[in-house]
């Protein structure tokens, strides 16, 4: 067998195997969602239920917030391992981390202070209004949290680490739909339950970043701003 197609079968079953753990990745929290929603629905009621799906779509469109530099990050790592390039790998892992993280902030701000309009926006009922503020205000605070994690998560795939990159992110994605139905009929408040998913979103974040180092034992963070350096990334990302 030649040098040539001894590399690209290799490439063949790495790209088999990270293709099976991103469909395990999406497949079993929706299995688990088929499951737990319906029990939610009935425990939460139709005003709380409604808040609640509002509150999942919010944070799966805050990964929007990195402006594609969680993609970037991905495609940049992979090339930069590739060659050896350990110094331009930590340069643009430190930079797009620090940058999307500062977005994340941000973006959390601003929905914190929009919460109580929200409230009224949303033609929540006057009896809501406490819990739902205290809702969006603890979705707020993860919506930093959201964005640093993708930007993880992109350093992870761009080292092909796609099995760690999922075995974090399926239990996380199960756990937001695992958690409202077993809280609600227990009766706890939508304030509550999206305080307790920040809790497990912040762990996962922490196990991120740890899989990170694990996976990149010479990787160290570096911080060096620079919008030359930030440019092509975002335009990559657009």
């Amino acid at each position: 067998m030649t040098t040539s197609s001894s590399t690209a079968e290799r490439r063949g079953r790495v790209l088999a195997r990270n293709t099976l753990y991103n469909v395990l990745g999406q497949v079993v929290p929706l299995l688990v969602g088929v499951v737990a929603i319906p029990v939610a629905a009935h425990h939460l009621g139709d005003a709380r239920f409604g808040l609640l799906a509002l509150i999942w779509a919010m944070l799966g469109s805050a990964v929007a917030l990195d402006l594609g530099l969680g993609r970037a990050t991905t495609k940049y790592v992979a090339e930069y391992l590739s060659l050896g390039q350990h110094a331009e790998l930590r340069r643009v892992t430190g930079l797009t981390v620090a940058s999307q993280t500062g977005l994340g902030v941000i973006g959390g701000i601003l929905l914190g202070l929009a919460s109580g309009w929200l409230t009224r926006a949303l033609g929540i009922p006057a009896d809501l209004h406490d819990e739902a503020r205290g809702a969006l205000i603890a979705l707020a605070t993860s919506v930093p949290f959201v964005v640093l994690s993708a930007s993880l998560r992109g350093i992870l795939e761009g080292a092909q680490r796609f099995d760690l990159s999922n075995l974090i992110r399926a239990p996380l994605a199960v756990a937001g739909f695992a958690v409202p139905a077993i809280a609600a009929p227990l009766g706890a408040s939508l304030a509550t339950i999206v305080l307790v998913l920040l809790g497990v979103r912040i762990a996962a974040c922490w196990a991120t970043a740890v899989a990170v180092r694990r996976s990149l034992p010479e990787f160290r963070w570096e911080f060096q701003p620079s919008w030359a350096a930030l440019r092509p990334l975002l335009a990559y990302g657009s």
